[in-house]
């Protein structure tokens, strides 16, 4: 009995992780945080997604010595976020 317990919880753990693993790629693709993405995927998802984007942003704008731009943008993000916020 023990055994059938495991295997079940095996496969749910590999789903999930499926599951996971399709909606950062889909969510990644969509290259855009407007509020149907932040309705559609789990906040796990967007965190992460977020985390990688703002990372590559900062690589790129520290390479092209433009960090006062990338300031601005991100206020500009973070005012976009808390529109979304307010608004649902």
């Amino acid at each position: 009995m023990t055994d059938a317990i495991e295997v079940w919880l095996k496969k749910l753990v590999d789903v999930i992780k499926l599951t996971l693993k399709h909606q950062i790629r889909s969510c990644f693709q969509r290259n855009d945080m407007n509020l149907e993405t932040v309705e559609k995927f789990p906040m796990q998802v967007l965190c992460l997604i977020n985390s990688i984007n703002f990372t590559s942003k900062l690589e790129k704008s520290i390479m092209s010595m433009s960090l006062p731009a990338t300031l601005n943008n991100l206020k500009n993000e973070i005012n976009n976020f808390t529109m979304m916020l307010q608004s649902s």
